[in-house]
């Protein structure tokens, strides 16, 4: 019997950031009572070439009643146009031929923008102007120099501009840091995903949800090249493990990726709420060290975790968070 798949896109637009680089989701479903193993394809239009898209692992087992999700990477080289180009997947059963059993999602607009050229000044307009102005230096010069009486003023110093810390400060008395890369807790045995209340391990297969390792296939700056990422619903969460050696107030900050279907989100320790998180973009980009709350922790092992809340009210659609490191400061004893 042929699977009746559905497939379908988390957005139905996707505007690319300046390199030309940017990141798709398809759910497929499986509604029937026997699993099947899912193959996704995808089906550009006319104009656009295959190469600008890769499927992370295009081949999938779907239990009955099930649904999984596809991580699709765009990058559209330097010489494409500025423009919009549209793109579908298709889903199939791997032991079947394609066309028997092939289901399409909707098209996704992938946009293409590219920095406005500035026009062009003539060549003999910008010399005249430079002679110009270096006439007027080179004489502003010699009258300082053989001014009568003239004597040099004493250089002031001058103090660099103050900038803002890349990372959260630290003074020497309470300088015990915590910090974890978020994909190697993946898969981490005391690692756990809940969804709709229910553990879903491992990695939610074959649930709406999924925790994986994303790599930097847009050159965002992950560290070290590769992230934490989780696909779920409002109220599905996942929980690792961390340890801190002395206790006191601990301020807990991460690096993590938005965009436009970036998730709210609530931080929980020992399933105490620290902090909500709801910023998105237009634009995929990754934030720099964002405090999420202050909480009291004991030395040794603790439980912390990362829940999806809603957008809104009855709002249940999937959202994506990837989160590239987690931090934790001692800011008292």
């Amino acid at each position: 019997m042929t699977t009746a798949w559905t497939v379908d896109a988390v957005g139905a637009h996707l505007t690319l950031d300046q390199a030309g680089h940017g990141e798709i989701v398809f759910t497929v479903s499986n509604p029937g009572v026997t699993p099947d193993t899912a193959v996704l394809r995808l089906a550009p239009d006319d104009g656009v070439s295959p190469s600008w898209f890769t499927v992370d692992r295009p081949q999938r087992a779907v239990p009955a009643n099930s649904t999984v999700s596809y991580l699709v990477t765009v990058n559209v080289p330097a010489e494409v146009p500025a423009g919009r180009y549209e793109v579908r997947a298709s889903v199939s059963s791997a032991d079947s031929p394609p066309e028997e059993s092939s289901r399409f999602s909707g098209r996704v607009v992938v946009e293409v923008r590219r920095p406005a050229e500035r026009p062009r000044r003539r060549r003999w307009l910008l010399a005249t102007v430079g002679a110009a102005v270096l006439a007027v230096a080179l004489l502003a010069v010699g009258v300082s120099l053989f001014r009568p009486g003239r004597v040099p003023a004493a250089a002031q110093p001058v103090s660099p501009p103050a900038t803002s810390p890349a990372t959260p400060s630290v003074s020497p008395s309470t300088s015990v840091v915590v910090t974890l890369n978020m994909e190697a807790l993946v898969d981490e045995p005391a690692t756990t995903v809940t969804v709709g209340g229910a553990p879903a391990r491992p990695a939610c297969d074959g649930r709406a949800c999924e925790l994986w390792v994303t790599n930097d296939c847009c050159h965002y700056g992950y560290t070290e090249g590769y992230a934490l990422g989780f696909f779920a619903r409002p109220y599905d969460s996942f929980t690792v493990t961390v340890t801190v050696a002395e206790g006191g107030d601990y301020e807990l900050f991460d690096v993590r990726l938005l965009g436009p279907n970036a998730g709210r989100t609530m931080y929980l320790v020992d399933d105490r709420p620290v902090g909500e998180f709801a910023e998105s973009a237009a634009r995929y980009r990754l934030t720099g060290w964002t405090s999420h709350g202050t909480v009291r922790l004991t030395a040794g092992a603790h439980r912390l975790t990362l829940r999806h809340l809603p957008l809104s009210a009855g709002d249940g659609r999937l959202a994506i968070t990837v989160i590239d490191q987690l931090r934790l400061v001692r800011t008292g004893s």
